[in-house]
């Protein structure tokens, strides 16, 4: 049922408004189409958003860590790695001397919330030192040469597979345009969300 919704809504209307747009004469066609499909983008902008800011679903204590004290990583072959293995719906990490689980049940990019949330509370010393906007937040940041993971890579173990990504490359956190999007969701504020975006708002780091 939930597939039959979910083609139903993003496939067969959009195809839809677009034969009528053909049909109907320049401009009430064109409107047609457009109207509507900005609406679907905008409610499917707003899920998106509320979903992943929803992860991960266990309690703060179990995941979050004091990013200039907690030791998380194993250093090998001259790089700092964090090692994730699934169990069910947990994400657990034992790397380094300090626990790390993220209960990401039903979460459609669990890989990808748990980067996200890594790469965030990395920017976050930077972000507060050089009170940059929220904007920034999520993007790319110079890491001070005396941080202690001037290289870093999150690894994800399961189903016999081995993913890897870079956290930290040369000091610079490596956020893609999605993960950016993901650490920006909690701080806009709908339908301002372009100008609360630009301010500066102090955030705590041990988040």
């Amino acid at each position: 049922m939930k597939r039959f919704i979910f083609i139903f809504y993003h496939f067969f209307i959009p195809f839809v408004l677009y034969f009528l747009a053909i049909k109907i004469n320049y401009p009430y066609g064109y409107i047609l189409f457009i109207l509507p499909l900005s609406i679907v983008i905008l409610i499917d902008t707003l899920a998106f958003s509320y979903h992943v800011r929803k992860y991960p679903l266990n309690k703060r204590e179990e995941y979050a860590f004091k990013v200039r004290k907690a030791d998380i990583a194993d250093f090998e072959n001259n790089i700092f790695v964090i090692k994730f293995k699934k169990e069910k719906n947990l994400y657990i990490s034992t790397s380094g001397s300090k626990t790390l689980k993220f209960d990401m049940t039903n979460c459609i990019l669990p890989k990808t919330v748990i980067r996200a949330y890594f790469i965030k509370k990395f920017n976050l010393i930077m972000y507060n030192r050089l009170k940059k906007p929220i904007s920034k937040l999520g993007s790319s940041a110079k890491m001070p040469k005396c941080f202690k993971y001037p290289n870093l890579v999150i690894e994800f173990r399961y189903d016999n597979k081995i993913k890897k990504y870079y956290l930290i490359k040369d000091f610079k956190t490596k956020p893609n345009q999605l993960i950016s999007e993901i650490i920006a969701a909690p701080f806009a504020t709908y339908p301002l969300a372009h100008t609360s975006l630009l301010q500066h708002k102090h955030i705590d780091e041990n988040i």
